[in-house]
């Protein structure tokens, strides 16, 4: 994904074309600027300080070689405790700077170092303890308390290749319990069902706008195909695999793959299932089909081993103990060989489909012809009625979260898309959208305001601006403020 590309596309974002892609999110952008929202990223970034704070605190996502702004190593020995209140971001944090200077102190995580100074804490007494100033870009200048130290995260990050923002789960991390009615609640619940359904609409146009600019910086300097073939295995392993089949798509470029295999499926799933270090040693013992299917696997992977011996994942990389059968690794890999080995690339099978939602799912829907067309384990019985690879919600998720954004930022997708977004699929509702849809119309309402994929994704975009940043258990959150002021009550 590092390879320049001779002639980077033009910034999408820079010439407007993807507001008129996606013109309900520019009202949404609008209502939270009435609001006086104080946003955490500029407009064009696809990160928040919200995932900075989730890089911060998670040692699996924080890079482990980390410098000062003056050039000293620096070692984590403890992030600091999550403040869900008022001041800085962690608590009573403990580093180790050039092996030998221990420093104790609060962390503030900020996207810009400027952004000290313009959030107004230079003069604050609840951050005169911060020692430890983290922030995505190094450049710019702050009057920090003294001695603290500055961390850029930027280039740690960008050096490695499978690392995505989209990886990180914010919701999973430590932010203020709600309980009771909301105020948001309280004032929703005044609105018509078509109000309610039209903010939720143009969230959902934001979201999927904040991912599309994400996608035209990567296809500036990307090459397109190994971008998309990267972030749709993240979402073949879907949550609790994500990071390994990343990873993967890292050992085993596109391009590297499509020339071993030559159009054939089943020897691109040997090569992918050989990388990933999940074949089986020995064929089970008790199912002849099985049997029968490693040994094809084997056969294909004898005559290309040797050209992988140094892109092998250890089989510990996965995640492989609660998962549902139809989610396991060794499934999903399979349904990779086909979306990737077609004679036609998924890019340009993706743009004849550009223009109708309902012909997205077939390009995710393959009849394996093997072994996993009717099995969803090794060791398992064969089921009566053929299974698919790729399930609905996932493949609503791919749709809505991939494919969507990819062909916005290729500027392939019709202007405005906003008749075709009312037709997004609809992915599980997972326990972020639940609790915000509970935050904004209390614990008794009817599910159907959101049962379109674009509301869903409404739900999570408010989540992401007002929800995970709020740490005043509601008492300060401004999207009240936002409806009073822009919508009839």
């Amino acid at each position: 994904m590092n390879r320049k590309m001779n002639q980077p596309i033009p910034s999408l974002y820079e010439q407007g074309l993807l507001d008129d892609m996606f013109p309900r999110a520019k009202k949404y952008r609008a209502h939270v600027s009435a609001a006086s929202l104080v946003r955490e990223n500029h407009a064009e970034e696809s990160f928040t300080e919200r995932h900075l704070q989730c890089i911060w605190f998670d040692p699996a996502l924080r890079p482990a070689e980390l410098k000062t702004s003056e050039g000293e190593s620096v070692r984590v020995e403890h992030p600091g405790n999550w403040n869900l209140e008022a001041g800085p971001d962690f608590l009573r944090a403990a580093i180790l700077v050039g092996n030998s200077r221990r420093i104790e102190g609060d962390a503030e995580i900020h996207i810009h170092p400027a952004d000290w100074n313009r959030h107004g804490h230079r003069n604050d007494p609840r951050y005169r303890n911060v020692r430890i100033h983290v922030t995505f870009y190094s450049s710019g200048s702050a009057d920090l308390p003294a001695g603290c130290i500055g961390i850029a995260l930027q280039k740690p990050l960008q050096a490695n290749p499978v690392f995505s923002f989209e990886q990180i789960d914010l919701a999973a991390y430590p932010f203020a319990a709600r309980g009771g009615t909301t105020a948001c609640a309280e004032i929703l619940s005044k609105l018509s069902p078509e109000a309610k359904a039209a903010i939720l609409d143009a969230a959902g146009e934001e979201r999927l706008r904040q991912k599309s600019i994400r996608f035209a910086h990567w296809l500036s300097t990307c090459e397109p195909e190994q971008i998309l073939y990267q972030e749709v295995m993240g979402a073949l392993g879907y949550k609790h695999n994500s990071q390994a089949f990343r990873t993967l798509a890292g050992h085993v470029p596109l391009d590297w793959l499509r020339e071993a295999c030559r159009g054939n499926a089943l020897s691109a799933y040997a090569i992918l299932l050989g990388c990933a270090g999940l074949l089986p040693k020995e064929p089970p013992r008790h199912n002849p089909d099985a049997q029968f299917f490693v040994r094809l696997i084997w056969d294909c992977w004898w005559k290309t081993n040797s050209l992988w011996t140094d892109s092998i994942m250890p089989a510990s990389s996965w995640r492989l103990s609660g998962l549902r059968p139809a989610n396991h690794p060794a499934r999903r890999l399979m349904a990779a060989a086909h979306l990737f080995t077609n004679t036609e690339t998924l890019s340009s099978r993706l743009k004849n489909a550009a223009g109708e939602i309902d012909r997205m799912p077939a390009l995710l829907t393959h009849s394996s012809g093997t072994f996993w067309g009717h099995y969803l384990s090794l060791n398992g019985r064969k089921q009566k009625e053929a299974v698919a690879l790729i399930g609905d919600s996932r493949a609503a998720a791919i749709i809505t979260n991939i494919f969507i954004p990819w062909l916005a930022a290729r500027n392939e997708l019709k202007k405005p898309a906003s008749v075709m977004l009312d037709e997004l699929p609809c992915d599980t509702l997972d326990s972020t959208a639940k609790m915000t849809a509970h935050n904004l119309f209390g614990p008794v309402h009817n599910p159907r305001l959101y049962s379109s994929g674009l509301r869903r994704q409404g739900l999570l975009q408010i989540f992401h601006d007002f929800c995970v940043q709020d740490r005043s258990n509601c008492g300060n959150c401004k999207f009240p403020e936002t409806i009073l002021h822009n919508f009839k009550v």
